[in-house]
């Protein structure tokens, strides 16, 4: 069963493929981080998630694109943390630049 964690009426996004972290607005990205359950400034996730998460699934023009547990947790030192990152804001959160 698929559940909508994020921007169910739809939202802005922007892919880079120059980067290792997946970016978005705020509060989805604080959505993201508490399905997942995520601990320490919910980032830190157990050593065991990569065998339990689920694919996190983008669905952009009625296409879906599946994002594995491989590609938005990574290994940095002894621990295992989330690749989502709260950094670009929708026009909706604010009207300053990109930077």
């Amino acid at each position: 069963m698929t559940r909508v964690i994020g921007c169910p009426s739809g939202c802005q996004a922007i892919m880079d493929t120059g980067t290792t972290l997946l970016l978005g607005p705020s509060k989805e990205v604080a959505k993201i981080h508490s399905f997942i359950s995520a601990g320490h400034s919910g980032y830190v996730v157990p050593c065991n998630a990569r065998n339990i998460l689920p694919d996190i699934v983008f669905t952009i023009n009625n296409v879906d694109y599946p994002v594995p547990v491989r590609a938005y947790v990574l290994k940095v030192r002894a621990r295992l943390v989330l690749g989502w990152t709260p950094h670009f804001c929708s026009c909706s959160e604010s009207h300053s630049a990109l930077t």
